[in-house]
């Protein structure tokens, strides 16, 4: 059994993450769209949309699904 990588996906940047959620025209992103149009797992999306949450360039509303995201107006 090998051993996989775990956390964020290397081959994705907070950078391609900002930019996808720009590309998407509408102020609120879900998870689902990210992955989609990145071509990774919603896990993989998921880890860096909340690594963003955490340094405070997005922000999420509830914990449910489907999960609802924006980029923060004073993050620019």
């Amino acid at each position: 059994m090998t051993d996989m990588p775990r956390g964020r996906d290397p081959k994705i940047t907070d950078r391609d993450v900002i930019e996808t959620a720009k590309a998407i025209n509408d102020p609120a992103f879900l998870t689902a769209e990210i992955a989609d149009r990145l071509d990774v797992s919603p896990p993989t999306a998921r880890a860096r949309l909340e690594s963003l949450a955490e340094q405070g360039v997005i922000a999420q509303k509830g914990s449910g699904r489907p999960e609802v995201w924006w980029i923060r107006c004073d993050a620019y």
